[in-house]
């Protein structure tokens, strides 16, 4: 063997010594020799991250609004619109628990519309009917004492009309009635005696009310 043919030998030796030893190298790190032959068309395959999973959104209140808009009125008592038990958080003279007061204009100070301030002037057990307090129809809840001045008058006692032909029988308001729209709305007699809630029943052919002692009132001939 001449020498030209001897050295061509061993370098063929060499190469595939070398391609043997490359290949291991890359099988040891993930690559194949394969993604290195040339007419692949393709470069080695890159390794690419895991998709991260999303975060669970966790559901968080919503902050309570602050003092101030909590009690608006400042009577001490928490707004019901934010879970609290002031009906009316712009009068700081209405809240759960105050005292209810007799008065013409029917406001509601305890937030209960059944209260209305129970007077009693003459003691005979029912209240005053001037005593009111509004309701959610925008009727009114009011006493069933027709004259809270005489104990002998009171719901279905019964006086003398101004001109004697008729007896006025006290029949007080309906709890919740809308005023002007029945019989019974107590202000109009407060305002004129002979009106409501005094039902008027005339006397008999022949007869005229006769007024007693204890104010009440009675047919007589």
């Amino acid at each position: 063997m001449n020498a030209g043919m001897k050295g061509s030998s061993d370098r063929r030796v060499l190469g595939i010594a070398g391609a043997a030893a490359l290949a291991l190298a890359l099988a040891a790190t993930g690559w194949s020799a394969g993604a290195l032959e040339p007419d692949s068309g393709a470069g080695p395959a890159l390794a690419t991250a895991p998709t991260p999973r999303p975060t669970p959104q966790r559901y968080r209140p919503a902050s309570p609004p602050p003092p101030a808009q909590r009690d608006g009125d400042g009577d001490s008592h928490v707004n019901h619109a934010l879970g609290g038990d002031d009906c009316d958080d712009d009068d700081n003279n209405r809240f759960p628990g105050n005292h209810e007061i007799c008065d013409t204009a029917h406001h509601d100070e305890d937030c209960n519309p059944l209260t209305y301030g129970e007077r009693d002037a003459d003691g005979d057990g029912y209240p005053d009917a001037r005593c009111c307090n509004r309701q959610p129809n925008r009727g009114l809840s009011c006493g069933t004492d027709c004259d809270d001045a005489n104990a002998a008058i009171h719901p279905d006692a019964q006086a003398c009309s101004r001109d004697g032909g008729f007896v006025l029988v006290c029949r007080p308001r309906p709890a919740g009635a809308r005023s002007g729209t029945d019989r019974s709305a107590q202000a109009d007699f407060f305002a004129s005696p002979e009106g409501p809630p005094w039902d008027r029943v005339p006397c008999g052919a022949g007869t005229r009310c006769a007024a007693q002692p204890n104010g009440t009132g009675v047919c007589v001939p």
